[in-house]
């Protein structure tokens, strides 16, 4: 059941998310400075109430633009090319190279997110050294091109998630816009019943809570594209160095 907030501190809760609101909704006409969207922050305090921030997503009106509902502080980087994780040998040149059961399970290993990173990188330290002199280049430089499309895979998918995850966001923040349009043109009307009103700013409430927990859970979120390509770089460290 939903928590219900009565009383002075509903009222004072509900206009300091309006006012959030409104400062996000002028924000929203700024121009960004860079393709990357980043989230716009406003923050309002009401008398006798804690401060309150609540980060709603600019809006550049782009459409179907990707980069518009992109909800991280972290640049996007939609693709990532081997010269940016890789200083070994091209591995483009790899696809003739005959992968063992033994080089597979090894590409499984290492890019699970399970398994610590330093455990990661000694495995395939010690793999591609192993390997035979006359086969070690090829087959390590094998190895890290299954790594590589495995991890920017993954890392592909992770991203359209968040994107989706950033389209509710700025779904939501359209929706407490039209909430609190519509609770104020309540509140104006004088003659409205006072369960309407209390009930209309439940539900303003309520959405904007949701709003701000989305909000709280997206910063460990956005993370995960950032540790992958640190794992994706460090692991080509690692083989790079045992070639």
């Amino acid at each position: 059941m939903r928590p219900k907030i009565t009383g002075r501190s509903g009222l004072a809760a509900c206009a300091a998310v309006a006012a959030v609101l409104a400062a996000g909704a002028a924000l929203a006409q700024t121009p960004p400075a860079a393709t990357t969207q980043m989230p716009t922050a406003a923050t309002s305090a009401v008398v006798g109430e804690p401060q309150r921030q609540v980060y709603l997503p600019s809006n550049t009106g782009s459409g179907g633009d990707a980069d518009a509902i992109w909800p991280c502080q972290q640049r996007k980087v939609p693709v990532l090319s081997p010269a940016q994780v890789w200083q070994g040998p091209d591995i483009e040149a790899t696809g003739a190279v005959p992968r063992s059961t033994a080089m597979r399970r090894l590409v499984e290993d290492v890019a699970a997110r399970r398994t610590p990173l330093d455990e990661a990188e000694k495995q395939a330290t010690d793999f591609v050294a192993a390997l035979p002199a006359d086969m070690r280049q090829a087959a390590g430089t094998a190895v890290f091109s299954d790594l590589f499309d495995r991890l920017t895979a993954e890392r592909s998918e992770v991203m359209r998630g968040i994107e989706r995850y950033g389209a509710k966001q700025t779904a939501l923040a359209d929706k407490l816009r039209q909430e609190n349009a519509a609770l104020d043109a309540l509140r104006r009307a004088g003659d409205t019943p006072p369960q309407t009103v209390d009930a209309a700013e439940q539900q303003f409430l309520w959405d904007s809570r949701i709003f701000d927990e989305r909000r709280q859970s997206l910063s460990s979120v956005c993370e995960v594209p950032t540790l992958i390509e640190q794992r994706l770089f460090a692991l080509g460290r690692a083989i790079g160095g045992a070639l």
